[in-house]
Order: C-alpha cells, then sequence, then structure tokens
C-alpha cells in the first residue's frame, strides 16, 4: 500500500455531506483515491489523517483513523475518532486536508462548501432583530439576541394575522404561546415543564371541547376527560373506556374499580398483590394465582402458601366424599391426605372418589376435550374411563383363546430412560412398543416428538454469519432437512431446528441468531415415536386370564371326576383287602387244625 501511496497525486472529494449532529457531533464525508493513471487503488484498509484548516493554514482540528478502501472510494465520519468538543471552530472557513500513512498530505485541500457552523440572520421578516445557532452549554442552540413581542413572531394567514397572536419571551428562559392576546401555554424558568393556561378544555381536532383534554377525530366527544380530583377518563363516543383512580386503580368498562385492573364491573380483572404476584378474580372472588417464582394456582384457597408445583389446581367444592380435591400442604413434598370418610385414602395432592357416596364424578377439577399428554407420571388414587355401549359399535367378544397365545408372547423388558433429567430414573419393567406392535399393532400408535439420539455436549460449536456449526463425539446420524433439538448454555434453547449442512458424520450446521458458546446436542424429531395402548394390554390380559379360568375349570372338573373314580377304586381295594383278610384267616385256621391232626396221628403210631 505504502508503495501505491507513492504514486497517488490526488483525492478527488467526489460527494461531501457535511452535518453536525447535536448528539454525535460528526461530518459524514465520501472521497476517491485514484493513482496517477486515474485508476482507483487496490481494496483495503487505509490509515489516513484528517485535518481542519483555516483559511490562514492553522490547525484546527485532526484524527488519525483507518478507513475501508473499495474500489478507490472511502466513507468516513468526520469527528469519530476525535470528537469536535469544541464546536466553535465551525464559526470559521475550513479546509479539509487528507494524509495518508508515511505520504505528504494530498494537494489541494477541499473547502468545506456547505458549512455546519455557526449561522448569523441579520433580521428577521425585516425586523431589527436577529438570531443565530450558537455553542451554548457545550450544544448547538438558537439565541435570540432580543425580547420579541407577540407581533414579531407571528402567522401570516389572513385569519391569524393580528398583534396579539404569537410567541413572546417574556422572562430567561421563558416562552409563552399568545393567542388573542392571552398565555394559553407557557414554559417555566429552569425547568422541563409547561403549561396549558385554558381553565377547562384543551382540545386536538375539531370541536375538541368537552373533555379537559380531549383528542378529537371527527367527533367531539372523544378524548382523556378529567372529571374531578385526581380522578383520570379516556373517552370515546361520549362514553367513558377506562377510568384511572386516584388509588391508581384502572377500570375498563366501569368507572369504580376496586382492584388494580378491573374489566367489565368493579370486582372482576387483576389484581396486583405484590411485587411479581397477581391475582385473577371474578366476582370479588380470586379464581386464579400468579406467584413471584412464577408458579400458578387455580380455585380453592390461593392465600400465600404459594403452589407446590408450577401448576396446582385446587378445587375445593363442597366437602362430599364423592369430590375431586388437591390441598396445599405447608411444604413443598407431595404427601398423603384424607378428606371425606375416615378410611378414604389419597396419594399425592389427588384426591379421587372415595367413602360409601357414588353415582357421579364429583367436583371436576380440570376438563379436557382432547388428549392429555405428559412427560413424566401421571398419579391418581384410581383412573375412569368413557364406556358406554351406546357410544360403541360392537364387534363381538375377543377371542380368548388367541389372546391367551397373544399375551404369552409378549415380552415383559427392564430397562432405563437414556434421558434421567426429564424421565425415570428407575429400573422399568413394561413393554417395548415395537416389539408389541409385530403381534398387535392396532395397541401402538405413532406422533411426532423428539429422541435422545445423540444426548451429549458438542465437543465443538462455531458461529459465523448466523450459521452454527456443531461438532459431536458420538455419530449423529444426521442428514440435512432433519429437525433437531439444541439446548445451550447461555442463550436461547432451539427446538425444531433445521439442520442445513451435514459436513460429515460428526459435524452439522444449523441457522442461529446468537453465539450459545456451549451446545447440548438432544437428539432429532421423529415422526413414528410409539405408543402403546396399556389399556388394551390390560384387557387382553383379562381376556387371556379369562381363558385360563375356563381351562382350570375343566382341569377341575376333570379332577373331580378322577377323584370320584379314585373313590369308587378306593372302595372296591377295601372290599378285596377285606376278602383278601377273611381268607387269610380262614387258611390260617385249617393250617392249624391241619397241624393239630398231624401231631394226633403222631402220637397213635407210638402207643401201638
Amino acid at each position: 500500500m505504502n508503495n501505491f501511496i507513492k504514486s497517488c497525486l490526488f483525492a478527488f472529494l467526489s460527494m461531501l455531506t457535511l452535518t453536525v449532529v447535536a448528539q454525535n457531533r460528526t461530518i459524514s464525508i465520501q472521497s476517491t483515491f485514484k493513482d496517477i493513471s486515474g485508476k482507483p487503488i487496490p481494496d483495503g484498509d487505509q490509515e489516513v489523517t484528517f485535518r481542519l484548516y483555516k483559511e490562514d493554514g492553522s490547525p484546527m482540528w485532526d484524527e488519525t483513523t483507518m478507513v475501508d478502501v473499495q474500489s478507490g472510494v472511502f466513507s468516513h465520519l468526520l469527528g469519530s475518532a476525535n470528537p469536535f468538543n469544541d464546536l466553535g471552530i465551525f464559526s470559521n472557513k475550513l479546509f479539509l486536508g487528507i494524509k495518508p500513512l508515511g505520504q505528504p498530505e494530498l494537494v489541494p485541500r477541499t473547502e468545506l462548501t456547505y458549512a455546519p457552523y455557526a449561522m448569523a440572520v441579520n433580521s428577521i421578516a425585516g425586523l431589527d432583530k436577529s438570531a443565530s445557532f450558537e455553542n451554548i452549554g457545550g450544544h448547538p442552540a438558537l439565541k435570540v439576541t432580543s425580547t420579541l413581542t407577540p407581533k414579531d413572531i407571528r402567522s401570516s394567514a389572513n385569519n391569524y394575522g393580528d398583534n396579539d397572536t404569537g410567541i413572546n419571551f417574556p422572562d430567561d428562559g421563558e416562552m409563552d404561546l399568545i393567542c388573542n392576546g392571552i398565555p394559553v401555554m407557557k414554559t417555566f424558568h429552569n425547568t422541563q415543564n409547561f403549561g396549558v393556561h385554558f381553565p377547562q378544555h384543551v382540545g386536538f381536532g375539531p370541536d375538541a371541547n368537552n373533555s379537559s383534554l380531549l383528542i378529537g377525530i371527527g367527533d367531539n366527544n372523544t378524548g382523556i376527560s378529567h372529571p374531578a380530583e385526581d380522578d383520570l377518563r379516556i373517552v370515546t363516543n361520549g362514553a367513558d373506556r377506562i377510568t384511572i383512580k386516584p388509588d391508581g386503580k384502572v377500570g375498563i368498562g366501569t368507572s369504580s374499580p376496586n382492584i388494580s385492573l378491573a374489566i367489565g364491573d368493579h370486582d372482576t380483572g387483576i389484581k396486583h398483590l405484590a411485587d411479581g404476584a397477581l391475582a385473577f378474580q371474578t366476582n370479588g372472588t380470586e379464581r386464579l394465582r400468579i406467584f413471584d417464582n412464577g408458579r400458578i394456582k387455580i380455585g380453592g384457597d390461593s392465600g400465600n402458601n404459594g403452589a407446590v408445583a408450577p401448576l396446582e389446581v385446587d378445587i375445593e367444592g363442597n366437602t362430599t366424599n364423592s369430590s375431586y380435591r388437591s390441598v396445599v400442604n405447608n411444604t413443598a413434598d407431595w404427601k398423603q391426605m384424607w378428606h371425606g370418610t375416615p378410611g378414604c385414602n389419597a396419594f399425592g395432592f389427588i384426591e379421587t372418589k372415595c367413602g360409601a357416596s357414588g353415582g357421579n364424578f364429583g367436583n371436576v377439577a380440570i376438563g379436557v376435550k382432547g388428549d392429555v399428554v405428559v412427560n413424566g407420571s401421571v398419579v391418581s388414587a384410581t383412573g375412569i374411563s368413557w364406556s358406554d355401549k351406546r357410544i360403541k359399535n360392537i364387534l363381538g367378544i375377543s377371542n380368548a383363546k388367541n389372546d391367551l397365545d397373544l399375551i404369552k408372547k409378549i415380552e415383559i423388558t427392564d430397562y432405563e430412560h437414556i434421558d434421567k433429567v426429564f424421565n425415570d430414573r428407575r429400573v422399568i419393567k413394561k413393554v417395548i412398543a415395537q416389539q408389541v406392535e409385530s403381534l398387535l399393532p392396532n395397541v401402538v400408535s405413532s406422533t411426532r416428538r423428539v429422541i435422545p439420539s445423540v444426548y451429549e455436549n458438542a465437543t465443538r460449536v462455531d458461529f459465523e454469519k448466523g450459521i452454527l456449526t456443531i461438532s459431536t463425539n458420538k455419530k449423529h446420524e444426521f442428514i440435512a432437512g432433519d429437525m433437531v433439538e439444541l439446548k445451550c448454555f447461555e442463550g436461547r434453547n432451539y427446538r425444531e431446528i433445521e439442520v442445513i449442512e451435514v459436513k460429515d458424520e460428526y459435524t452439522f450446521t444449523v441457522k442461529a441468531e446468537t453465539d450459545p458458546k456451549e451446545v447440548f446436542v438432544y437428539g432429532k424429531y421423529v415422526d413414528d415415536f410409539r405408543a402403546v395402548d396399556y389399556d388394551a394390554i390390560a384387557m387382553l390380559n383379562v381376556s387371556a386370564t379369562q381363558e385360563l379360568i375356563r381351562k382350570v375349570e375343566a382341569l377341575e372338573a376333570a379332577n373331580a371326576l378322577l377323584n370320584k373314580s379314585n373313590d369308587s377304586l378306593l372302595k372296591e381295594n377295601k372290599m378285596l383287602k377285606d376278602a383278601t383278610s377273611s381268607i387269610e384267616a380262614r387258611l390260617q385256621k385249617l393250617e392249624s387244625l391241619s397241624v393239630k391232626s398231624e401231631a394226633s396221628n403222631s402220637v397213635s403210631a407210638v402207643v401201638k
């Protein structure tokens, strides 16, 4: 660049826009650098010293800064590097000198032809009066050198060309707006206040004369009314729409609010309770409260105990045993409670039907038309489902034998969640949707949801021009067009943000508004996230159990027949045993007689 500057003979000020702005006091210039052949110098940054000279050549101000030269053209705000602290220099004719780094100042110097410095006016409307723009207190200001009468500054229109309508400067720092000789608006010395002198009405618009301050747009009864001390009303079509009372209470559609913001009547609306806390009430009864920690409580005795969860529903209703109810404890723990008939158990903060009464749902705390989707658990004492046959087209009784065969094939699996932050951390014993789907596709449904397919911190995050490049240690398995979820430790989280480009199996890009520095890559959204109808599996189990009962009953009947046959056999066996015993006894007698006979014969033989 220095070699080029040596060959640079001149700089053209092709356009010079000169403005001194009260806030930043800068002068905007645009200039062109060309070499000796008239070609623009190469693009790039160039250090340049700008200097303002008086007509006699004495320097008044200078600054050195870098300018960006593109196609030989650069723009710069004089005063951006070295502010014009003394605006008095602009009372002189000034010439601008430009000096590139390491080179002599370019010639000739350029005169600031449109001067942003002091302007003197020798006469106003032919009068022997004067005004000038000068530096007063470090700010450009209009200085009037003599006091003007109402006729000195006035409208020239025929209807208002009189001598008692205009602007008057009665004292130092004061100004009056005069109408027909009456001061209707006044500024006050050493204050930022101004006063309106009309005793009743100030109107903006046609025939605006019915309110203290009336903004009339085509009518005369729309604006701001001040009917009583410290009482302010906003009026349209002659009717009060918004009322602000002396204590700050606001009414919309009511002129007598008794809460912070009443809507429609005096005791329905929003009540400000304390710093960060609001209550919504209707007919004087509080219905909903938002606490300073962001938690919400609906119904019941909202009081000051706070909500034990981000959303707590407390519907007390009556004290019948069949009412749904949740209660507020003095601790943040979920505890067991009793309500109604002793011995009726309730779990957590939800109590369902209990005791002897029944036949209805009691006082319903939450009514929903449609699905309720919960990421965590639903805890209740019981569950009730609609089951009226009049809403059903009954196709028949399920085949219990087939149901038993199916239930034997369903695999009960032990598993843990990958995401243990937003899900249960325990080992869970349940089914797997894909396995159940292979057996019972009608009990498995699909929806759109994010899965923790990556679930790890990014190893590298680069942000440039609205593009976030993210690298992971694990293969992300994304493709361009996938919607992913990113959790950022700084700045906003990104849910369902599109993958713009996949650079490799570990790196991808997305659009981003800011640089989050650190990113946790959760995973991608899928349209086939499975859900299982556990009620259907429970009913399948009922049907299979019924089939098992039939089998058991058949076995029991067969066993009864076997037992009856066994009893007959036992009886027959006993009879045989008895007969055998009798025969054995007779044989023993015969054997005894036989022995005796043989012994007698032996004795007879010896005697002979």
